[in-house]
């Protein structure tokens, strides 16, 4: 097992990666904030997901310009408050 292992809680199994670079939407009072590139992870026993391994900042920030674009665009799996 390495750091950056996920386990699934319910099922006691190490979770595999689905995906890298899924986009991730932190939202604030007044809507979209920003969207994070992590991983999606999946238990193969149960099915439930786990989003992880955040990268280090935002690749789009609500105050840039091209941001709404960016935003159109992204493939969401998890929208964070």
């Amino acid at each position: 097992m390495t750091r950056n292992t996920v386990v699934c809680l319910s099922c006691q199994k190490v979770m595999q990666r689905e995906r890298s670079g899924a986009v991730v939407l932190v939202e604030a009072d007044f809507g979209p904030y920003q969207l994070y590139y992590a991983d999606l992870f999946v238990c193969e026993f149960c099915g439930k997901k786990v989003v992880s391994s955040f990268a280090h900042a935002p690749f789009a920030e609500h105050h840039q310009p091209d941001f709404a674009a960016k935003l159109a665009k992204a493939e969401i799996v998890a929208r964070v408050q």
